[in-house]
């Protein structure tokens, strides 16, 4: 992982203002928030004053390691950072912290009871609903915090509509990013990236942008294939049929514009 940082850009700024109860770093894949995220929670461990423990949270143990640990490691030392996936704690300047994954929704009894001065959460999106929500409860001590971060999901996830959008919930601070925010990409890596994704993959991955995939059977459609079409643009009509058996049958009626494309317009 490359750590090199500039002043005046969104991970910078994020690491300055995340002083918030709950900070949220989404966006796209390979835009920098990550690294932005374990910055600010190495300085937090090691200026903070809240009681409590401190824990750093992961889907599961291997991918705690993988994204967050090593990194964490490269970036500060062995000397200041030291750690056993296999005790599931390490200590980041003096202070012990502890591991855990929250792969199933039984994962929710690791923390239950537990008393958080200091979380870091990587994929937040990822974890069972009542993980998330028990999280945020046991972030009980004065001054404790949670740095967060996570690529979209669908606009209806908890953490999109009880946190982010909610008005309700003031201590928060979100930061939002997308591919092109992260400079210290090589252009041709980032020109292939996007290539790669379509759709909404494409709005979430590479736009950060929380857009609903569930129940799409091809996932490159999105929003943007739904326009507005007056019935007296079409020359021709056609309906489709599937007649199920074990399933519903199904009618599409569609219509063809005079430039030979065709619109579903209605089913």
């Amino acid at each position: 992982m490359n750590w090199k940082l500039r002043r005046n850009t969104k991970q910078w700024d994020s690491i300055i203002k995340s002083n918030a109860w709950v900070n949220l770093w989404t966006g796209s894949v390979r835009s920098g928030k990550t690294v932005a995220a374990i910055i600010r929670w190495a300085e937090y461990c090691k200026t903070s004053q809240a009681d409590g423990m401190f824990v750093m949270i992961g889907k599961t143990e291997r991918t705690l390691d993988r994204n967050i640990l090593r990194p964490l490691q490269e970036a500060v030392g062995h000397r200041r950072f030291s750690y056993s996936i296999a005790k599931g704690c390490g200590e980041l300047d003096g202070r012990e912290v502890f591991f855990v994954g929250a792969n199933d929704e039984r994962s929710v009894t690791k923390i239950q009871g537990g008393t958080f001065g200091g979380v870091c959460a990587d994929e937040m999106t990822l974890y069972p609903t009542e993980f998330n929500k028990m999280l945020i409860s046991r972030l009980s001590t004065k001054g404790a915090k949670l740095f967060g971060t996570m690529n979209p999901d669908i606009p209806t996830h908890y953490i999109k509509k009880e946190i982010i959008d909610n008005p309700e919930f003031t201590d928060k601070t979100v930061f939002k990013f997308k591919l092109d925010d992260n400079w210290n990409l090589d252009k041709a890596y980032v020109d292939n990236l996007k290539k790669s994704y379509s759709g909404l993959w494409y709005k979430r991955f590479i736009e950060g942008e929380w857009v609903s995939g569930e129940g799409a059977i091809y996932d490159m459609f999105c929003d943007d294939f739904i326009v507005e079409r007056d019935k007296s643009e079409f020359i021709r009509w056609f309906v489709g049929g599937d007649c199920g058996i074990g399933d519903p049958c199904a009618y599409l009626l569609v219509g063809e514009e005079k430039d030979k494309r065709y619109h579903v317009v209605d089913g």
